[in-house]
């Protein structure tokens, strides 16, 4: 009969590819953890892994096995999980990755209220890319994403917390056109001064999306930026000539530092990101999800411009 530290041995080879890194995560030595694994497989009458291949990969049989592990395991793990929701309780770890160009801004809103009111909850918060993000949802990884959204991924359920505006921040180097209400118009933007965000970083499509310009956009300046950052964005537009299109939070801690003048809303209906908390659709930790959500919703809500009409539809994170 299998057991669950056979299980979980073998789910930590699929998810390195390695035994022995795979061993050091499961606290036991390679040949113990090889052992094992052996014995699951005689058990089983099926080879799970390739052993011929560098990294190690599942066999075919081995894969629909391996799905069948991680349920298992899943619904093992429920049972605490149940007990302290029947006692009223929220507790335990839960892993969370967010993207660089939110964790800036939206952690330190979120954060603090929600440690305080959760005291018996570990986060654990990891920076990523919506790439890495997805990836290690479907890995079950991770147990929860805030990122940008719609992804149009099935296997993940989208929890929107928050729809925050665009808005243009630009060098004071340069002067922008503006209507009656100091607002900008896209298409009158001088898109040779455009920056953004490197190749990867949902912002980037985004900003490209709104101008429609495409690729060719970061080539404009005769030079490549890899801005990995908000930070290093807005420290190359500021000093300039240039511009760029930045998430209303960012622009507000921007204000703080006195540079409200190079802050222009965008005319029209106001474009926005839609920030969400992401899961896959078979998750724990639903309490924690839940508790989550609702001191983000409570923290980020009164934020959003309800003066402003809106797009239809959020500007989407993915190209």
């Amino acid at each position: 009969m299998a057991t669950l530290s056979q299980l979980g041995y073998a789910l930590a080879v699929d998810r390195h590819r390695n035994f022995r890194r795979a061993a050091k995560v499961s606290c036991v030595s390679q040949p113990t953890l090889s052992m094992q694994l052996a014995k699951l497989e005689d058990e089983l009458g099926i080879v799970l892994f390739d052993r011929t291949r560098k990294p190690v990969v599942p066999t075919r049989e081995g894969a629909v096995l391996l799905e069948q592990f991680r349920t298992v395991m899943r619904e093992y793990e429920r049972i605490d999980e149940v007990v302290q929701e029947l006692h009223g309780v929220i507790a335990g770890p839960y892993r969370l990755g967010i993207i660089p160009t939110m964790a800036p801004t939206i952690l330190p809103l979120v954060v603090p209220p929600f440690v305080a009111a959760h005291p018996t909850v570990e986060l654990q918060i990891e920076e990523l890319t919506t790439a890495q993000i997805v990836e290690r949802l479907k890995e079950e990884i991770l147990d929860g994403g805030i990122l940008a959204t719609p992804l149009h991924v099935p296997a993940l359920t989208e929890y929107a917390i928050c729809r925050e505006q665009f808005v243009v921040f630009h060098s004071p180097t340069i002067k922008l056109r503006t209507d009656g209400q100091g607002r900008v118009r896209l298409d009158a933007l001088p898109l040779e001064r455009l920056m953004v965000m490197r190749k990867g970083h949902c912002l980037r499509t985004q900003t490209l999306d709104l101008c429609a310009l495409g690729a060719e956009a970061s080539e404009t300046q005769g030079f490549v930026l890899e801005a990995g950052s908000l930070a290093t964005l807005c420290a190359m537009v500021q000093n300039g000539p240039y511009f760029t299109i930045l998430p209303a939070l960012a622009a507000a801690e921007l204000e703080s530092r006195g540079l409200g003048e190079q802050i222009k809303s965008i005319a029209g209906k106001a474009p926005f990101r839609e920030v969400a908390l992401v899961t896959r659709r078979i998750e724990n930790r639903r309490a924690i999800r839940e508790a989550l959500i609702d001191v983000s919703r409570a923290a980020l809500e009164p934020l959003e411009d309800k003066r402003r009409r809106l797009r239809p539809e959020p500007v989407e994170p993915l190209a």
